[in-house]
């Protein structure tokens, strides 16, 4: 933020993207989403004025939105900061001609790599150093879980947002979760499939609102896994913060509970409050899930490994 701040101090024209919406709105500064910034400007031929284009979480980017990166590259005139964490999960199912991406990027000589914690504290950062992902001497997985399990503890509590591996999961977790913390008079909203919202793609489920609590976008009126506060809240329809008000239809097809998150989809965001990460045993979990659950957190007080 402190490069993009100086950047546009010395009157450079910066646009920053990043591939998630929730990314984006987490950065700031105007931040859009990768794939409508580029379709809009770059595939269109309607390229404005820019000196800089910041490309935040690059491991989340795929082939695709790359060639369009580099179209922009054929203008010397523009030059690029690229940020990310190549020990991060990398685009899904990432292919070019049906063979899949070598990542040649993390081997390049202009790649920096920062050393220094600034966004954790300590105990989070060195952990994160410890694992050396895609290192020689790579911490096994059994010995880094042993570790995990000690620096952060199971303290069997409800979380305010638990880590799964799988959407079942995530939304059974969000199930348990939204009860559990639901004050009294929090307002419980029954989803049951309409004409309007049968054919929802975002696994709808029923609700306890109440004001103050933040829902997650899933499209449409509110942008995908971005966060929305809740400012009041009725048996009929909800008003959030910056004034949108959605009926009981509206709020299941907008939105969804914002207690439980996929590894996959954590990326690029900052979780407050106390994280969890669950399914530590799963055949599914990896290093890198460890990597990317740890590193949302922001203290080690509040982070947990559930044990098996």
């Amino acid at each position: 933020r402190r490069i993009v701040a100086a950047l546009r101090e010395q009157k450079q024209a910066v646009r920053i993207v990043a591939k998630t919406h929730c990314a984006a709105q987490n950065l700031g500064q105007g931040a859009r989403a990768a794939d409508h910034w580029l379709r809009k400007f770059v595939r269109h031929g309607n390229v404005r004025l820019i000196d800089w284009l910041v490309v935040e979480e690059i491991t989340q980017l795929d082939t695709a939105l790359w060639n369009d990166i580099a179209c922009l590259a054929l203008n010397t005139r523009i030059r690029f900061l690229l940020l990310g964490d190549f020990r991060q999960l990398p685009a899904v199912l990432d292919s070019f001609a049906g063979a899949e991406v070598q990542r040649e990027l993390q081997q390049a000589q202009l790649i920096k790599t920062l050393t220094r914690g600034y966004r954790h504290e300590l105990v989070i950062f060195d952990f994160l150093r410890w694992l050396r992902i895609d290192e020689p001497d790579e911490t096994p997985l059994n010995r880094a879980l042993r570790e995990a399990w000690a620096k952060f503890p199971d303290k069997r509590i409800t979380p305010d947002t638990a880590l799964a591996i799988s959407h079942w999961h995530r939304i059974q977790l969000k199930k348990s979760i939204n009860r559990t913390k639901a004050p009294a008079g929090a307002i419980l909203f029954v989803y049951s499939p309409s004409e309007t919202t049968k054919n929802l793609t975002n696994k709808p489920q029923t609700m306890r609102i109440w004001p103050g609590i933040r829902l997650v976008g899933a499209g449409g009126k509110i942008c995908k896994g971005t966060f929305a506060t809740v400012k009041t809240c009725s048996d009929e329809a909800v008003e959030l913060e910056d004034g949108t008000v959605l009926k009981k239809d509206d709020l299941f097809k907008y939105t969804r509970l914002p207690h439980a998150v996929t590894y996959a989809s954590c990326q690029g965001l900052t979780l407050f409050g106390h994280v969890t990460l669950c399914d530590v045993s799963s055949p599914h979990f990896t290093l890198r899930h460890l990597y990317v659950g740890s590193s949302r957190a922001t203290r080690s007080d509040l982070l947990s490994a559930q044990t098996r």
